[in-house]
């Protein structure tokens, strides 16, 4: 018992490192630029957003998930693999679905500036991959609710829950 909090320090350390990592990484994609790419992973791994998050371990998860998830939009609207992006969305709303619909808006408005930036504008090219885009993220979170799918059925046939009917589980709504 002694053990477990330094154990929590250590894998609150790894969780760090694999931020600044995969940020590394998707920062390095986007400018090409070692020293530019050090900086600004360091500057995302070390910010009040993240270090906020800190002693809460798992909020700190999803931001590991954050980098991985602009790699796959990348990916995505460069070369038209869809693979990365749609695990990744289902691997953070099966982490954290809170900071999942958080990080949605900001994914649609990166998804946009990377296709207007990267590729020519055509109207019909561009609804299409948006909604394309929207189905891939929806795929991605329905693989979440997936797993989730055994944990509602057992809640479900829990005593404080088996001796209510639909009608009386939802009254204090009405």
């Amino acid at each position: 018992k002694a053990w477990i909090p330094q154990l929590f320090l250590i894998l609150n350390a790894i969780k760090f490192y694999l931020v600044w990592i995969f940020s590394y990484m998707w920062l390095y994609k986007l400018n090409k630029h070692s020293f530019a790419s050090f900086i600004s992973a360091t500057i995302i791994t070390f910010s009040g957003w993240t270090l906020f998050f800190y002693h809460y371990n798992l909020f700190l998860d999803a931001f590991i998930m954050y980098p991985l998830i602009l790699i796959g939009i990348d990916e995505y609207v460069l070369l038209k693999r869809y693979k990365w992006l749609t695990l990744s969305v289902g691997a953070l709303a099966f982490i954290n679905f809170y900071f999942m619909y958080m990080f949605v808006p900001f994914m649609g408005l990166y998804f946009w500036f990377r296709e207007l930036t990267l590729n020519e504008f055509e109207l019909k090219k561009f609804v299409g991959k948006t909604f394309k885009f929207i189905g891939l993220t929806l795929l991605g979170i329905s693989l979440s609710a997936f797993v989730f799918i055994p944990s509602i059925s057992i809640i479900l046939q829990t005593p404080r829950l088996s001796e209510f009917t639909l009608n009386q589980l939802f009254d204090h709504v009405a």
